[in-house]
């Protein structure tokens, strides 16, 4: 199935239209809300409170699941309203339009204001699908209902229309493989009128209209690919290369990653969200800086759940001085948030870092309390917060001693807000300019006294500018001084960090900046341990078939959720903007791009974060928070946010709910390859105990059991082979195996792997029990039906 979506939304230029304020404005995956003004704009439960080091602690989530759409306080419309009135057809109502499905097609009527003399509905209908030049029967559409999908059935080809309550997916799947290049034609029928200018078409009048998005192709596989739409007054036409059909995994399934909404679209100019998660409740609080006057900025908090609802809280500080810079991270154990900012009484001033807790179960804030020492004068800037699963944060920022000379600094703070150590802790007080440090978002898991913070910052000497990174434990040590990640020709800025990969051993984290070479900007990856560079890649190189190898490619943030990383990036070259959400793995020392998801074309982010939401069973890595300065507002930046669905698996899928390791999380199986039968495959066994026994096996079908001495089941069943190689899991808690799979072993032969077979993997490794008692347990299960 083929799915190749196109995104409908009001967009409204009179004041008639509801205007959100603060609260959410729920959209659908890869579309921004495009209200525009009347004038146009320029472009757990925790182990108990007295373990601290040594012991693991296990952060354990309630089983949430979020629904598809979201709650808003600001409308009386809060979901999407479906009914049938009709055999034949159907009708829906959003918050900004209705729809109507039938056998002549859909119709999207714009909602421009209860002023409007008459409805402008805009009627699409599909004409024509073609594949290698050859037209694809259609057939006379037959229409069904599934909760908020409505599908038109035309036999070879399906178009299912995905209601959000702002925005309309259109997606068309194709059920069965084709050669060649395909080409789908939409004819359009409205009184509005065509403007093909800007980043998105529109049809439109002098109350609003209808904006379209860029269309895009997913496979079974997940791989996501940018097509080529051209419009004009009577329809569109949705191009896709012989080459995506040819490597695309069939049946093709619809993967709508991300789903979009608004915190803050106040006229008020906002900037720096940074976002953080409580695990007991699972509701993130989003801190934002809100600018009163050029000297005068204020922090705002708005509460998220893990459906994407909003709920605005208020001020952290709304005082005459200006809170600026302001990151947020949690104590989970404690169900405490710390706000952290740059105060100072105007811009260019000697300033000071403060801060205040919230209290996630009262909801509550602190007293605002001053952080670093007072015998550092000079302005301060770019805080950033870290948490820890049990009772403190890392706070650091950038102190400037003079002009051009930049120094970073950090505090260990408890949950209570008491500080640790008598002063700073300075990672560089050189005449060497460090500017724009951050901190990771936590530290990983307590083990083994392994948890510890990564800290990046930009140096600057003699205008060149490279990267470096430190590591300080939970005590406040310092761990590695200041080392450098990345050498180039060319100047390496804006560094981001990551929270460590591993569950317990050495921590990996990724490192990313903008690579800026003449005319172009580039995104440079890197993952680091122990004071060390493992691997580093030039992730605009490795992206998507829609931006050009020539476009920028600006960072914006990396995160992990413990087994793999997102990296938010800006994709953009002249009127063109992209803003795009990368799933990244780290295997068998590579960098491993494995999806793309487009958070919005048109969007202009400037700024953004990820906080991770709790996962909701054994097979969730844990979906992302992501929240953004959305520059498209110009010149009072919107705060947007979407839900990353995280659901790279590399190649097949993930089967069978494991059990958890001692290292407080369950082993993974992944696979990489080309996924075609007779081709090298390499099995990966992922967040393992370390320096452990582990071996693979494989079947071609699935079971329950769980053998004895083991912690956790063998989900296969029938003829199990085993692969006879023993590996060692080593520091990292890893193993991989490249395997024939013209050789499959199974209990009386090796065996070939046939083209639509679907075999299953899973990995055995030893772990210990309370006590060195000696155990075993076996990580997820991975299944590949083979190409």
């Amino acid at each position: 199935a083929m799915a190749l979506p196109l995104l409908l939304a009001t967009l409204s230029l009179a004041a008639a239209a509801p205007q959100s304020t603060r609260g959410p404005a729920t959209e659908l995956p890869h579309f921004e809300d495009v209200k525009a003004p009347a004038t146009p704009r320029s472009i757990p439960t925790a182990e108990p409170a007295d373990r601290r080091p040594g012991d693991p602690v296990r952060v354990v989530a309630p089983a949430h699941r979020r629904p598809l759409a979201s709650r808003s306080a600001a409308h009386g419309i809060d979901r999407v309203h479906v009914d049938r009135p009709g055999e034949r057809e159907v009708w829906a109502r959003g918050r900004t339009y209705k729809a109507s499905f039938g056998p002549g097609g859909a119709q999207y009527i714009p909602f421009l204001g209860s002023d409007a003399p008459r409805n402008h509905p805009v009627r699409f209908e599909l004409v024509s699908v073609r594949a290698g030049g050859e037209a694809l029967a259609l057939e006379a559409p037959r229409t069904r209902v599934d909760g908020q999908t409505v599908t038109l059935d035309r036999g070879a080809v399906s178009e299912r229309y995905l209601l959000a309550l702002e925005s309309v997916e259109q997606t068309f799947v194709l059920h069965a493989p084709v050669a060649g290049a395909l080409e789908l034609r939409v004819a359009t029928d409205t009184d509005l009128a065509y403007d093909p200018s800007g980043s998105m078409p529109r049809f439109g009048c002098d109350l609003g209209g209808v904006r379209m998005s860029d269309a895009f192709a997913v496979d079974a596989r997940g791989a996501r690919t940018a097509l080529s739409t051209a419009h004009d007054g009577s329809g569109y036409t949705i191009s896709v290369p012989a080459a995506v059909v040819a490597r695309a995994a069939f049946p093709l399934t619809i993967d709508p990653i991300v789903s979009t909404f608004a915190v803050d679209t106040s006229p008020v100019r906002h900037g720096r969200p940074r976002a953080s998660v409580l695990e007991l409740t699972g509701d993130g609080l989003v801190v934002y800086e809100e600018q009163f006057s050029s000297t005068d900025s204020d922090v705002f908090a708005s509460r998220v759940d893990v459906a994407g609802n909003v709920q605005p809280f208020g001020y952290i500080d709304m005082t005459a001085d200006r809170w600026w810079s302001p990151g947020v991270a949690a104590a989970l154990a404690f169900d405490v948030l710390l706000v952290a900012a740059a105060v100072d009484a105007g811009s260019g001033t000697d300033g000071a870092i403060m801060g205040r807790t919230y209290d996630g179960a009262s909801a509550s804030l602190g007293a605002p309390f001053r952080i670093d020492s007072a015998g550092f004068p000079g302005p301060k800037s770019h805080v950033s917060v870290g948490g820890d699963p049990f009772d403190r944060f890392l706070v650091t920022w950038q102190r400037t001693a003079a002009p051009g000379d930049g120094d970073v600094h950090a505090r260990v703070v408890l949950q209570d807000g008491s500080l640790v150590g008598t002063s700073n802790i300075v990672l560089d007080n050189s005449t060497a300019n460090h500017r724009s440090p951050q901190c990771s978002s936590h530290g990983g898991l307590i083990l083994f006294n392994t948890s510890r913070w990564a800290v990046v910052a930009e140096r600057s000497v003699a205008g060149v500018s490279t990267i470096e990174a430190a590591e300080i434990l939970w005590t406040g040590d310092v761990a590695q001084p200041f080392f450098q990640v990345g050498a180039f020709p060319q100047p390496l800025i804006e560094p981001r960090v990551s929270a460590p990969l591993e569950a317990i051993g050495p921590k990996r984290f990724m490192v990313t900046a903008s690579r800026v070479y003449p005319g172009d900007i580039d995104t440079q990856a890197f993952v680091i341990e122990d004071g060390a560079v493992l691997e580093s890649d030039n992730l605009s190189l490795d992206q998507y078939d829609g931006p050009s190898f020539l476009d920028d490619e600006e960072t914006l943030c990396v995160e992990s959720n413990g087994e793999r990383f997102v990296a938010v990036w800006r994709d953009h070259r002249g009127s063109v903007d992209r803003t795009v959400a990368t799933t990244l793995l780290f295997l068998d020392g590579s960098i491993l791009a494995t999806e793309n998801a487009l958070l919005g074309a048109g969007v202009i982010a400037t700024d953004a974060d990820v906080a991770v939401l709790p996962t909701t069973d054994g097979l969730d890595a844990g979906d992302g928070l992501i929240v953004w300065e959305d520059f498209t507002a110009f010149p009072t930046p919107d705060i947007r946010a979407a839900i990353h669905d995280d659901v790279s698996t590399t190649l097949g899928s993930l089967f069978c709910d494991p059990t958890a390791n001692t290292t407080g999380v369950a082993g993974r199986t992944l696979l990489t390859g080309s996924g075609v039968a007779g081709d090298p495959l390499t099995l990966h066994a992922v967040r393992l105990p370390a320096f452990r026994a582990a071996l693979f096996v494989c079947s071609r079908t699935t079971g329950l059991a769980v053998p004895p001495m083991s912690d956790g089941p063998l989900c296969l069943g029938g003829d199990i082979g085993r692969f006879g190689i023993v590996m060692d899991s080593g520091p990292s808690g890893e193993a991989s195996l490249a395997i024939d799979t013209a050789a499959l072993p199974q209990p009386s032969a090796l065996v070939a792997a046939v083209a639509g077979e679907t075999w299953h993997f899973q990995a055995w490794h030893r772990d210990f029990g309370p006590g060195g008692v000696q155990r075993s347990n076996f990580t997820s299960g991975a299944l590949l039906t083979f190409d």
